[in-house]
């Protein structure tokens, strides 16, 4: 009888662990509509819940991530946790449809993990090409051009044009509408180089920038803040992680890691104005940030009117696999 009973608290106590670990995977009956990568060197995704199955791509340290349905339970590096069926971030999708995946759930976390600074000039080329653009801004703290440091080396800098939507007429020193093209690439842990022309007088410029702050979105290459310039000016730049107004509009912006990494979106589409208009946004586009696991409104209607079956029906899947 006593071992009955011994056996009995063992097993309570194995369930009630089992279900606390899954349970943290659940608010409110619901799944917990996102959370964030915890591995700092990344997370792999399969098509399949166990180890066994093919690798579809990884997902980097703090990547918000969509849950889909939660899975049988595995130990893995001594952690017993379920397997999680997420959203593959829309740029890693093979086609215009969402595709889903699986992650082992001991390496995902509700709360956003601490950044980390880049260790190495891999790192650092991954930070600064995993945005769409950086802006810089003047002593008006208006944004006055956009740095894109692409993933394939190339580099380009363009200021606004007086002809341009939101151009910004109290200081034109720099919002001269000139556009630089060429090359860039991270050398350390903080510093990068870049050559570049300017397309309409010819000219070319090289520089080699030491960053002396880096954050999540922001970074500088001297401590005076909002003292921002021209890449290929003498001052100090400042460069915030930003979303061009037309990459948003065109949806393109859903082809980096940054759409992602960067939580910008109820800020711009609610109650910001831009271009001299008050811009919400239009339907067909936001069916597309939506189906990408992006809520531009947060807990929108639209948004929980389409994930909700979705995740229903993938949660009944999940369910005869365990």
């Amino acid at each position: 009888m006593k071992r009955i009973f011994l056996l009995s608290i063992i097993l309570f106590c194995t369930l009630s662990f089992a279900f606390a670990d899954a349970s943290r995977f659940f608010k409110g009956g619901k799944i917990i509509p996102q959370m964030y990568v915890t591995a700092e060197d990344g997370l792999r995704v399969r098509d399949k819940p166990n180890l066994g199955s093919n690798k579809i791509c990884g997902l980097s340290y703090r990547l918000p991530v969509k849950i889909i349905a939660i899975g049988k339970e595995a130990t893995i590096d001594g952690i017993t946790a379920p397997w999680v069926e997420i959203l593959i971030p829309r740029y890693e999708w093979k086609g215009k449809k969402p595709e889903f995946g699986w992650v082992f759930g001991g390496y995902l976390s509700e709360e956003k993990p601490k950044f980390i600074e880049p260790k190495n000039a891999k790192e650092l080329s991954e930070y600064l090409s995993s945005f769409m653009s950086w802006g810089f801004y003047d002593k008006y703290s208006e944004w006055i051009g956009f740095m894109h440091f692409y993933a394939d080396g190339s580099f380009s800098e363009i200021h606004p044009s007086p002809e341009d939507p939101g151009y910004n007429k109290k200081d034109s020193t720099w919002s001269d509408g000139s556009k630089w093209y060429g090359t860039w690439k991270a050398l350390d842990k903080n510093t990068f180089s870049v050559s570049a022309r300017n397309k309409d007088s010819g000219e070319e410029r090289t520089r080699t920038v030491t960053l002396t702050a880096i954050t999540a979105v922001w970074w500088s290459e001297a401590n005076t803040g909002n003292s921002g310039s021209s890449m290929f000016d003498q001052k100090p730049v400042d460069g915030v992680a930003h979303h061009e107004i037309k990459t948003m509009r065109d949806a393109s912006i859903l082809k980096s890691k940054g759409a992602y990494l960067n939580d910008y979106w109820g800020s711009i589409y609610p109650t910001k104005s831009y271009d001299d208009e008050n811009y919400r946004i239009p339907t067909d586009l936001e069916r597309k940030y939506i189906e990408a696991g992006i809520d531009v409104y947060y807990n929108s209607d639209q948004y929980n009117s389409y994930w909700d079956p979705i995740i229903a029906e993938h949660q009944k899947r999940a369910d005869l696999m365990k």
